[in-house]
């Protein structure tokens, strides 16, 4: 299913009742009218022409979505401020105005230091078995057996 089909619906009535362009909350995969959100909360921010990004995402294949709004803190999520930058490890912090926020420096709720949290465009669950394999630590393969007399 494409989003254009997925989404049909809530894309007219916001065309209706606006007369307005639609616009996607970062993220979380809401519709909005353009006149209703800030760019910078929409997933077609930062292209030239935002018609074209809207165009090529309704013929997209639709995504699952992930609800920021409900996700717990201290979940471990990757993230990166641009398209083309490199995922980054961190823990969940907040979403808020479009974007999802993460503790500063790879740290939790717990042990973060000054509080601060960062702001990402994009961000996404962390696969679970990928998670297990960064906290797996290496195990010796031989043992040594001492005696104390």
């Amino acid at each position: 299913m494409t989003n254009r089909e997925k989404f049909k619906e809530k894309i007219i009535d916001v065309a209706l009742k606006s007369g307005d362009s639609f616009g996607l909350v970062n993220g979380i995969g809401k519709i909005k009218s353009c006149k209703e959100m800030d760019c910078s909360e929409c997933s077609f921010d930062g292209f030239r022409d935002c018609s074209k990004q809207r165009k090529k995402w309704l013929d997209k294949e639709c995504e699952k979505y992930i609800n920021w709004q409900d996700m717990t803190i201290d979940s471990p999520i990757l993230v990166k401020k641009k398209r083309d930058d490199e995922w980054k490890k961190a823990y969940f912090a907040k979403y808020e105005h479009g974007k999802i926020y993460a503790w500063d420096s790879g740290a939790t709720s717990w042990s973060v230091v000054n509080g601060l949290a960062w702001g990402y465009k994009y961000a996404k669950l962390i696969d679970r078995a990928e998670y297990i394999n960064t906290l797996l630590f290496s195990i010796p393969t031989h043992t040594r057996t001492y005696s104390y007399k």
